[in-house]
């Protein structure tokens, strides 16, 4: 079909570089699986064989000699005629690094497991609350990598910036997104020496509860004045 290149960020060990990528596409016929489901039982007997899907393959090209080219094999039940179907293919597989990091904000941020809850009931609303802030603390991150010198107070409210101030975990309340989200990983117990790294969700979860639990007696003190 046709190509394109894909700027790829650096991290687990890799260097950043621009990725060129060839993409084809066609339909195939898949066999009926042999474990059916009550969907492919009643596909089958309304006279059903195979299953039509198309699959979508992207594959780097001329990748550098030290790395591991980039390929994907994508099968799908939306139909591919055209590069701009395999565009929208491809851009649902993109979007899975993000719930990837979604899915760690959620278990290993949040912790949702450590609560232990035995039945669905009590299991559903804690998740869909924790879900909740894990989409704010990935917002959080993807602010701090992607626009990480504009400044925090354009998404975050006034009083954590001058809670994480008062902890001498920042110099100024003015500080960037970037700056912000190191300060809470600092209250978390980071240690943010040169050779650290980014921080992990583990210590982020720790500095984002620290945090609300000082907004939260602030604003009780607040009250009582």
């Amino acid at each position: 079909m046709r190509s394109y290149d894909l700027e790829l960020e650096r991290g687990n060990g890799r260097k950043a570089r621009t990725a060129h990528l060839r993409v084809s596409a066609r339909a195939i016929q898949l066999p009926v699986p042999t474990h059916r489901s009550p969907r492919v039982q009643q596909y089958v007997r309304a006279g059903g064989k195979n299953i039509e899907a198309w699959v979508v393959v992207v594959e780097e090209i001329n990748p550098p000699a030290d790395v591991e080219p980039i390929k994907w094999v994508l099968f799908t039940s939306v139909p591919v005629v055209s590069f701009e179907d395999a565009w929208q293919v491809i851009g649902w597989y993109e979007n899975r690094w993000q719930v990837e990091e979604w899915h760690k904000a959620l278990k290993t941020g949040c912790r949702l497991e450590s609560h232990q809850l035995q039945s669905m009931d009590r299991m559903l609303p804690l998740t869909g609350v924790l879900s909740v802030v894990a989409v704010l603390l990935v917002q959080l991150k993807h602010a701090a990598r992607t626009q990480p010198d504009e400044p925090a107070s354009e998404f975050v409210p006034e009083l954590w910036l001058k809670l994480l101030q008062a902890k001498g975990k920042t110099e100024t309340c003015n500080v960037t997104n970037y700056e912000f989200w190191r300060a809470v990983a600092k209250l978390g117990g980071f240690l943010g020496r040169r050779h650290d790294g980014e921080p992990g969700w583990q210590v982020i979860w720790r500095g984002w509860n620290e945090l609300h639990s000082l907004a939260e007696g602030a604003m009780l003190l607040k009250r009582c004045g």
